[in-house]
């Protein structure tokens, strides 16, 4: 069942019960979805500038990662995704989202 718009940018808590093109536009664009949990820029500001500069790669993941292309592919297409190819998508971003957070708790300025 397709859900409104306000439902899946806004007010959704979790992408359960949701198709394909909701599931990837609520991870997107929900401030619940995945893409929200990247750390914000405010918190790379706390760590070493140097090790910032060594690892943007990391830093900005939140905007350009191969998984946040994949669910905007599958938004614009979800019929030519299978589930499994969604799901892999969901792993690798919060596999990102887990490797920044744990970038920034390494790297904390002195």
């Amino acid at each position: 069942m397709r859900r409104t718009t306000e439902v899946v940018f806004e007010t959704a808590r979790t992408a359960k019960g949701m198709d394909k093109r909701d599931t990837a536009l609520f991870h997107l664009w929900n401030p619940n979805g995945l893409r929200e949990q990247f750390p914000g820029r405010e918190e790379y500001m706390t760590c070493d500038r140097d090790a910032v500069m060594r690892s943007l790669d990391i830093v900005y993941t939140k905007y350009g990662c191969p998984a946040v292309d994949l669910l905007e592919k599958i938004a614009e297409e979800p019929h030519k995704f299978t589930w499994r190819q969604i799901n892999y998508a969901l792993d690798s971003l919060k596999k990102r989202i887990d490797v920044a957070r744990r970038f920034i708790a390494e790297n904390k300025a002195a």
